[in-house]
């Protein structure tokens, strides 16, 4: 989204703006909370702490949100 916007998105803060800005711009608080969650399992790849209950509902979420903004994308 960050990049066919021609927002910046080389670094968290620049991702974690891009999706205050798509929650402003479409009421959807929701894809703040399941950016959250990627980003929840993003900390795991790199630390494993996870149980597979947890990962497996955290990337749900993910799907979830990769479902909302290819949908964003394409409206």
């Amino acid at each position: 989204m960050a990049e066919a916007r021609g927002w910046e998105h080389y670094r968290h803060h620049h991702i974690s703006r891009a999706i205050s800005r798509l929650v402003a711009e479409t009421g959807d608080v929701e894809i703040s909370r399941l950016f959250s969650s990627a980003e929840r399992l993003h900390a795991n790849f790199y630390e494993g702490f996870m149980s597979e209950l947890e990962l497996r509902a955290h990337a749900e979420d993910a799907r979830r949100l990769v479902r909302k903004l290819r949908a964003l994308l394409a409206s």
